[in-house]
Parts: structure tokens; C-alpha cells; sequence
């Protein structure tokens, strides 16, 4: 996801319980997988701030802020990673 968000400048911005799943390589090592980028964007795509993506449980504050006060906000990489921190929360 970080690799993604800096080196190819491409945004998930639905990181959910459901887009995330491992698969184990030819020696037993665990890999994770981030799945479902159909809502992704890049860089050079970038919108007026008002279009909002995500599934809510594991959104950022932030977004749902700005999605009930309908104030237009950029995608962060914080609000990725937000979402991340719920979802490891929802599964504990």
C-alpha cells in the first residue's frame, strides 16, 4: 500500500476487512494482499475533494466529517492508514 501510495502515485482509498488477504509463498513465508482496486485513482486524477470512497466502518473521522458536513477534503495517505487501524481493530 505505502509502495503504491509514493512510488506509483496510485491512491486504494478503500482499505476494508474485506480487500485485505494473505497468500503463504513456495517456503511457508506469509505475504499480505491488498485487493479491490476498482476505486482507486491517481495522482493526475485528482477531483475537487467531494467524492468520498470507503467502506464507513473503517473509514477515517476525518472523511466522515466531511461527508456529513459536506465540506470537500483531499484523500490523505493518513486516512489509508487510519482506516488500517480500524480494521485491525474490528478484528481483534
Amino acid at each position: 500500500h505505502y509502495h503504491a501510495w509514493v512510488d506509483s502515485e496510485i491512491r486504494h482509498r478503500d482499505p476494508s476487512l474485506d480487500n485485505l488477504m494473505y497468500r503463504k509463498d513456495d517456503i511457508g513465508k506469509i505475504h499480505g494482499v491488498l485487493n479491490d482496486w476498482d476505486l482507486a485513482t491517481n495522482e493526475e486524477s485528482r477531483h475537487d475533494g467531494s467524492e468520498r470512497t470507503g467502506t464507513l466502518p473503517f473509514m477515517a473521522q476525518e472523511l466522515l466529517d466531511s461527508i456529513r458536513w459536506k465540506l470537500p477534503i483531499e484523500h490523505l495517505y493518513r486516512h489509508d492508514l487510519e482506516a488500517f487501524y480500524w480494521i485491525l481493530i474490528w478484528y481483534c
